[in-house]
């Protein structure tokens, strides 16, 4: 049993069985951060599904009023304050203010996670919602993900929107506002998800409740997703990418999906190697971390319909040696899991598999579709078995 450090622990029962203390952590799936700031959509209303098996009497949630950048920027502000109001809802319908402060709204500063109070709830597993109305100061905040079928809905405007964070409301708009976490006292494994483009999604269906390489497969474990388009290793590495980090206080585990944006724009495998240990050394100590190797990127004459029309980019002789090294799991990780393997026509070959169909592993190749997000689960690489508390 691989021990964590985190104020994580276990006692004897009677019988002498071992019987998990609990702690503080995630407690849903779908946590995010946001991926877009939009002076245009100052306010928004939004309403956002979370899953959790067991049983709630107390949660807190964690807003964030800072974004993260594309490129090597990393987390930035909104550019101002942001004030949020915020309710549980289960069953749909039965609203629980949540509070800060002792207060129904909350003001976060720029750049900063503003957590709410612990606050009482009644829940028994299963679906329930977080309900958030944010005005913000500069810009709004938010990520493009809605999914209806589990009742994702949200409203943005530059003013005039109504505080519905009590009372509920109705809108089709294709963007949420979600919580950077929500937690409590548990005894199941929490994991926090590292990563870019092809973490957040891209290339999928952002209608899905889970999306990416990596949410798909632990749709039952509580996780936050912090994958963003065009995010690089760099700055998630030091200071830039502490608030990303810091969730990992919440978590068992940690996957890091990173790095192929660093491989695009020319990093070396040294730079990349540390890039991947400082996240590991960066986290909160004794909890988990995760590798995962790097699917490729190509170009094709034929939209990627078939393998001999693709042609992997000069930069595949990097992410060659990457790969390499992940799959020699190195000390100090709990493992990896093998992404590239599952969707690469041969290993290392830098190219995407095919079967004559026009994009159907990818259709830009660069990200995986729908269809290729579905076999890396189908594939069973990632295993929701190897999450365990403690």
């Amino acid at each position: 049993m691989i021990g964590l450090g985190i104020g994580l622990g276990v006692t004897h029962g009677a019988g002498g069985g071992v019987v998990p203390v609990p702690r503080m952590a995630l407690v849903g799936t779908r946590s995010a951060v946001h991926g877009t700031s939009d002076a245009t959509r100052k306010q928004s209303m939004s309403r956002t599904a979370h899953y959790f098996s067991g049983s709630l009497s107390q949660i807190k949630i964690g807003i964030a009023n800072w974004v993260v950048n594309s490129g090597g920027t990393g987390e930035t502000g909104s550019g101002g304050d942001a004030t949020y109001t915020a309710s549980f809802e289960y069953p749909a319908g039965v609203f629980t203010q949540i509070t800060f402060g002792g207060s129904a709204s909350g003001v976060a500063t720029n750049a900063t996670t503003i957590e709410s109070d612990l606050v009482n709830v009644s829940f028994s597993g299963g679906w329930y919602y977080i309900n958030i109305f944010a005005t913000y100061a500069a810009n709004g905040l938010y990520t493009f993900r809605q999914a209806t079928g589990i009742g994702d809905k949200g409203i943005y405007a530059v003013s005039g929107l109504a505080d519905s964070t009590m009372t509920g409301f109705v809108s089709a708009t294709a963007i949420t506002h979600p919580p950077l976490y929500i937690v409590g006292m548990s005894t199941q494994a929490a994991v926090l998800l590292l990563g870019d483009s092809r973490c957040a999604g891209a290339g999928g269906d952002a209608t899905l409740a889970d999306n990416g390489e990596l949410a798909p497969s632990i749709p039952l474990i509580p996780y936050c997703n912090t994958g963003r388009t065009g995010a690089t290793g760099a700055p998630l590495a030091n200071s830039l990418g502490a608030r990303r980090r810091a969730v990992s206080q919440y978590c068992t585990d940690v996957i890091n999906e990173m790095n192929i944006n660093d491989v695009t724009s020319g990093s070396t495998l040294a730079q990349l190697q540390a890039r991947r240990e400082a996240v590991r050394t960066g986290v909160t100590a004794g909890v988990r971390v995760w590798n995962t190797t790097l699917a490729p990127v190509s170009t094709s004459t034929d939209s990627w319909a078939t393998t001999v029309n693709q042609t992997a980019t000069a930069s595949n002789t990097i992410r060659v040696q990457f790969n390499d090294w992940v799959r020699s799991n190195p000390a100090g990780y709990a493992g990896y899991f093998d992404i590239a393997d599952v969707v690469e026509s041969a290993r290392n070959s830098g190219i995407w598999k095919a079967d004559g169909t026009p994009g159907k592993w990818t259709a830009d190749g660069t990200h995986e579709t729908a269809f290729a997000y579905q076999e890396i689960v189908n594939s069973g690489v990632i295993n929701p078995a190897l999450f365990t508390y403690p």
